[in-house]
C-alpha cells in the first residue's frame, strides 16, 4: 500500500473475488491502528487519519435500489467528511458504479473520483468497471 496521502488506490477483478473482503480488512486494519492498538508486519507505516468514511452497499434495496443506496451512503459520508481537512480523511468506497446501467455507472464513479481527488482525499476504492479502474 502507498502511503494514504491524496493518493487513489483501486482494486479491481471480477465478481467474487475478494475486492470486498479485503476492504473491510483495510477498514479495520486502519481503525484498529488508530485507535491505539499495535500493529504487526513488516515494514508498517500508517498516516494517521482523524476520519475513515467507508460506503459499502450491504444489503440491497436498503434505501431502495442498490444506486439510490449507494447515492444515499456516498452522500452522508461526504458530509460528515465537510468537517475535516482532507488530509485528514481516507474514504474507503466497494464497488463504485455499482447499481445501474455501466455507462450511467462509471460516469457517476468518475465523477465521485474526480470530487475526492480535487478535495485532496486519500481513497480506496473498488469496482468491476475498466474505464474506472484505470
Amino acid at each position: 500500500m502507498p502511503v494514504l496521502d491524496g493518493q487513489m488506490v483501486c482494486l479491481t477483478g471480477r465478481n467474487g473475488g475478494g475486492k470486498t473482503v479485503a476492504q473491510l480488512s483495510l477498514g479495520d486494519i486502519i481503525y484498529l491502528t488508530q485507535s491505539g492498538l499495535p500493529s504487526f508486519g513488516e515494514d508498517i507505516s500508517l498516516n494517521v487519519k482523524k476520519m475513515l468514511g467507508m460506503v459499502f452497499i450491504g444489503s440491497r434495496g436498503e434505501h431502495g435500489s442498490t444506486f439510490e443506496s449507494l447515492v444515499i451512503k456516498t452522500r452522508d459520508v461526504l458530509l460528515a467528511a465537510d468537517k475535516y481537512k482532507a488530509n485528514e480523511i481516507v474514504m474507503i468506497m466497494d464497488e463504485l458504479g455499482a447499481g445501474t446501467q455501466q455507462y450511467s455507472g462509471k460516469n457517476l464513479a468518475l465523477r465521485l473520483l474526480k470530487t475526492l481527488h480535487n478535495r485532496g482525499i486519500s481513497t480506496i476504492f473498488s469496482t468491476q468497471i475498466t474505464e474506472v479502474a484505470r
